[in-house]
């Protein structure tokens, strides 16, 4: 619609005050900001989309169902006489993750939820690089280390929390 002239592009200083305007908001009406994209009133924050942000592995059942089991995606078959044919072993993708993928995915999603991410889940081959990385972003204060021991980004950064969880994931 931008393209076609239909809608003007909102200037970023724009989008950071209706961003700003919607935390306010919300945290007004006592809803917790628990992760990037998610508020929830204490104690009921989606369990589901947790699950994914932790890696909590999971099966699922059926046509195009998808599943993980921490190490490995799959995604059964769409079509469903293939599906029934295999009886449920016809998988349209595997993914096998590398522990590198693994490391960049935890980092990647523990640092969007506002209780961080604990180094106790981090491969230690992956700990004096991310060690190094996060003493420098603390000191720029895109990154706080929590009274759990958890370091997470303070939720006035998370505007631009991609390019600091993608400094903290480079390998």
């Amino acid at each position: 619609m931008v393209e076609r002239g239909e809608v003007d592009m909102m200037s970023d200083d724009d989008v950071c005050d209706l961003y700003d305007a919607l935390v306010e908001k919300m945290r007004g009406a006592g809803y917790v900001h628990y992760e990037l994209s998610n508020f929830a009133k204490p104690g009921r924050e989606s369990k589901h989309n947790l699950s994914y942000w932790d890696r909590v592995p999971y099966w699922s059942f059926g046509p195009a169902a998808a599943s993980f089991d921490g190490k490995v995606r799959m995604t059964n078959t769409c079509n469903v006489e293939e599906y029934l044919a295999s009886e449920g072993q016809k998988k349209s993708l595997v993914e096998k993750l590398t522990d590198e993928q693994i490391f960049i995915e935890r980092v990647m999603l523990k640092m969007r939820k506002s209780d961080g991410l604990n180094l106790s889940e981090v491969d230690d081959r992956y700990m004096p690089s991310l060690r190094e990385k996060l003493g420098i972003e603390m000191k720029e204060g895109n990154v706080v280390r929590l009274a759990n021991g958890n370091y997470a980004i303070p939720e006035g950064r998370w505007m631009v929390s991609d390019s600091i969880i993608g400094r903290l994931a480079l390998i």
